[in-house]
C-alpha cells in the first residue's frame, strides 16, 4: 500500500500518520540517553542511600530515647554525625541537580550574605508549593519566628489573595502542574499586583525556556533545596518590608 501522503503545511504539527522528526526512534541518541540516565541515578542513589540511611537511624533512635530519655546524652554525637551526614548527602543531590541545568544568566541568581536581625519581626508567611513534604519543611525552617500557611493549591492561594487576604511573605514554587509560579504572578499583576513584590520563587531547576527567561529578568528566587539561613534571611527582609520598618 503506498505511504499516506503528507497534507500539512510546512512546518504544521505532527500527526500519527507524519510525526515531528525527533519523535522518530533514533538507537544511537536512545543509547546516549540511556547512558546519561544510567549515570545521574548511579550519582544520585549514593547520597540518597545516605540521607535514607541516616534518617532511619533518628527515626529509631528517637524512638528509643523517648521510651529512655537518659540514653540521649550517650547517644548526642552519634545523632548530630547522622543529621550531618543526611544534610551533606541532601547537598549532593542538590550539586548534581544543579551541575545538570543550562548556565544561569548572571546576576539572575539571588544570593543571601547578611546576617537575620537579632530579634526579627514576626511575620505572616504563605508557602505555596504542590508538594506537601517542600511545604511542610519550609513550616519547620520558620516555625517559631512567623505565623506561617502551606497550601498545596496555587488555585486556592490566588483565589485567597484576589479576595484580600494578605501575608508578608509568600514562598511559592515555580514549577507546578496546576498553575505555575509564572501563572500566579501573571494573574495577580491583573488582580492585586500589591502582592507581587512579595514574592519568592523557589525552583528545583528552570528547566524550560520561559521560566529561564522569568528568572533571569529578576525575579528573586532560592534554589532547592532550600539553605535554612538564605530562607531566613530573605523572609525577614520582607516581612519588615511589609511592616514598613526598613
Amino acid at each position: 500500500m503506498a505511504p499516506a501522503e503528507d497534507h500539512r503545511p510546512p512546518g504544521g504539527p505532527p500527526t500519527p500518520d507524519h510525526p515531528a522528526p525527533e519523535a522518530h526512534h533514533d538507537p544511537d541518541r536512545r543509547a546516549s540517553l540511556g547512558a546519561l540516565a544510567s549515570g545521574v541515578a548511579h550519582a544520585v542513589n549514593n547520597p540518597l542511600a545516605s540521607v535514607a540511611s541516616a534518617l532511619r537511624f533518628l527515626e529509631e533512635e528517637l524512638e528509643r530515647i523517648a521510651a529512655d530519655p537518659a540514653r540521649l546524652p550517650a547517644q548526642l554525637p552519634q545523632l548530630r554525625q547522622a543529621l550531618a551526614d543526611a544534610t551533606r548527602g541532601a547537598e549532593r543531590v542538590r550539586d548534581l541537580i544543579r551541575g545538570l541545568q543550562p548556565a544561569e544568566t548572571p546576576g539572575a541568581a539571588v544570593t543571601e550574605d547578611g546576617t537575620a536581625p537579632a530579634s526579627p519581626l514576626r511575620g505572616r508567611v504563605l508557602v505555596v508549593d504542590d508538594d506537601p513534604l517542600v511545604g511542610r519543611s519550609m513550616a519547620r525552617l520558620l516555625h517559631g519566628q512567623h505565623e506561617v500557611t502551606v497550601l498545596t493549591s496555587p488555585a486556592e492561594a490566588l483565589a485567597r489573595l484576589q479576595g484580600g487576604e494578605r501575608w508578608d511573605a509568600i514562598l511559592c514554587d515555580l514549577m507546578m502542574p496546576e498553575l505555575s509560579g509564572m501563572d500566579v504572578e501573571e494573574r495577580l499583576l491583573a488582580s492585586a499586583p500589591d502582592v507581587v513584590p512579595r514574592i519568592v520563587y523557589l525552583t528545583g531547576g528552570a528547566f524550560t525556556e520561559r521560566a529561564r527567561t522569568f528568572l533571569a529578568e529578576g525575579r528573586p528566587h532560592l534554589d532547592k533545596p532550600v539553605e535554612a539561613r538564605a530562607l531566613r534571611d530573605r523572609v525577614a527582609e520582607l516581612v519588615r518590608r511589609a511592616r514598613g520598618s526598613d
